[in-house]
């Protein structure tokens, strides 16, 4: 009221515009625009061509919140968002009130400028799929502050939800400038779920990106795929991209998709009882023929199997006839464990049929390219594709196959047109449509799912990596020391990677006989110059030499 009437009209208009780009929205943008236009442009202000009485006020969503594409408002607290969603929208949508619920964190500058077309196709997949969606966003980059304030027990500070699904692509403290893994982990450790980061292109079209060998653009892997993996973060899946005449975020629908799926399979996981769950512990084998099925790096491998079988059964999971002790689990799955461990000694827990097989995986015919028609000549008894393994009730004891290039198996990593074999892409096909098992844990370091030939980083749909793993869960057993392949395993199979230590080592040195033969020809090497002791030290010499039975690599070692 102590401002001249035109500094004050100024005030009013300038206050006004800036909540209207504050707003974001489309009709915050045109309202604002009109506004000044209606004022200041001569000749639209002059013949009154806007009615600035019938102008929207800004509207400005809250700088956090829970959002839902069909809800009528945001919501400021859990507790309302629940009551509208159980009562008016779970029973329109027909979803059951004790449905798995996905936590999903998203960016408030989407949701205000209603960019936000990736951010309902994703939610309109999950609630497709019967599961419940509660959808969280904030203004700022400090994305653990919703996911703190409306996903998790205040007093706890677990989550309330089965999976929590990061659409912004950003880590959970600070983003991609200021991240604060530390910060993160801490929440994330309280919230104790699964932490999917998902991704949507920004340095690349889709196109680009589809025509890319390499994925990811390498700014985008380190910003949105290796930071959030520090925080913890899984399955770094491309799930949108922007359209090229607009700008706007456009949905992948095939790889929301798979998005859906695998995340409902992590929230499944939480909701199904022990007993019910079916695990596929994998064994690799490489090279073959030679005497390494179920070998890894610095593991005990079928010794680790038996005491985690073991816990398995302790907790309530269907193992069946388990076997008493280790030789005999590692019996049950080499039918002959004193031969070479060559494909004819192992134990064939399925064989699946070439119609089968052809109904069944979805990509069998991409393979006849470099592998004729099925079956082929791996995995195979020449009739029926052979999964080879051993099942103890809800658990099979899986065999992965071979490369199929023993010769160069690195052939698959660079060769643009090679592919898996048959007997690889049966074994999963088994394990996802036959067997219908609900996770795989991969046992030690390493195997070949993750090398197998599509794009390094940001899987398509036609990357064989993402076709072999499809919609299972990874669980994947690592050497701590060998961080870099790690890194393959996560991004390129959607591994959770576990780490266990590599044994503790030092030099062997020598043992026995060649200990004392050793120390013997120190002696001798100061004493030779003296005739009585050094003869004798010859002979002890030589003597020693023949009881560590040395004379069958010294031809012309003397007698004593």
């Amino acid at each position: 009221k102590f401002l001249p009437g035109d500094q004050a009209r100024d005030a009013r208009t300038f206050i006004l515009s800036l909540q209207h780009w504050l707003g974001g929205t489309p009709e915050n943008l045109e309202a604002m625009l009109m506004r000044v236009a209606g004022q200041y442009v001569p000749s639209v202000a002059n013949d009154k061509l806007v009615d600035l009485e019938r102008i929207m006020e800004p509207v400005v969503i809250p700088d956090t919140g829970i959002w839902h594409p069909c809800a009528p408002t945001i919501f400021s607290t859990s507790f309302e968002y629940n009551e509208w969603y159980e009562k008016v929208h779970l029973p329109m949508a027909g979803i059951p009130k004790d449905a798995p619920t996905v936590g999903v964190v998203l960016q408030k500058s989407h949701i205000a400028t209603k960019d936000d077309g990736h951010y309902v196709a994703m939610v309109q997949e999950f609630e497709r799929r019967g599961a419940k969606v509660m959808c969280t966003y904030t203004g700022g980059l400090d994305f653990s502050a919703p996911v703190k304030e409306f996903l998790a027990n205040p007093s706890t500070g677990e989550g309330i939800v089965d999976t929590l699904v990061n659409l912004t692509g950003f880590s959970l403290v600070g983003g991609p400038a200021s991240q604060d893994a530390k910060a993160a982990k801490e929440v994330l450790t309280r919230f104790n779920r699964p932490y999917l980061v998902s991704v949507p292109l920004v340095f690349q079209s889709v196109s680009e990106w589809q025509e890319s060998e390499l994925g990811l653009h390498p700014v985008q892997v380190a910003l949105q795929v290796s930071l959030p993996e520090i925080d913890g973060a899984i399955e770094p899946l491309i799930y949108a991209g922007r359209d090229g005449q607009s700008g706007r975020s456009i949905p992948m629908q095939d790889r929301i998709d798979a998005l859906a799926t695998r995340a409902l399979n992590w929230a499944r996981l939480r909701k199904k009882q022990n007993k019910d769950k079916k695990v596929c512990i994998c064994l690799f084998q490489f090279p073959p023929d030679k005497g390494n099925v179920g070998t890894a790096a610095y593991l005990d491998v079928f010794g680790s199997i038996f005491s985690v079988m073991q816990k398995l059964k302790a907790e309530g999971y269907t193992v069946g006839d388990l076997p008493v002790d280790i030789e005999a689990l590692q019996k049950s799955v080499l039918e002959d464990p004193e031969a070479s461990f060559s494909m004819a000694d192992l134990n064939v827990e399925y064989r699946l049929s070439v119609d089968e097989y052809e109904k069944l995986c979805p990509y069998a015919e991409d393979l006849r390219e470099n592998w004729g028609p099925p079956p082929g000549n791996l995995n195979t008894d020449g009739k029926d594709l052979l999964v080879y393994g051993k099942r103890f009730g809800n658990v099979f004891l899986g065999v992965q196959p071979t490369f199929g290039y023993e010769g160069d198996p690195m052939r698959l990593l660079f060769a643009k047109s090679a592919s898996p074999h048959h007997g690889f892409a049966a074994f999963y096909t088994y394990l996802e449509f036959i067997f219908k098992a609900d996770c795989m844990l991969h046992f030690g370091t390493h195997g070949s799912l993750e090398f197998m030939p599509g794009k390094q980083v940001g899987m398509s749909g036609y990357c064989y990596p993402d076709r072999l793993i499809s919609v299972l869960p990874n669980l994947y057993y690592y050497a701590a020391n060998n961080p870099s392949e790690a890194t393959i395993a996560k991004r390129r199979a959607y591994a959770s990677t576990i780490s266990y230590l590599t044994p503790p080592a030092e030099n062997a040195g020598l043992y026995k006989g060649l200990q004392e033969l050793s120390e013997l020809v120190k002696s001798y090497q100061g004493l030779r110059e003296n005739p009585q002791r050094g003869a004798t030290i010859v002979n002890s010499i030589i003597a020693t030499a023949r009881q560590c039975n040395l004379e069958k690599d010294i031809e012309d070692l003397p007698e004593e």
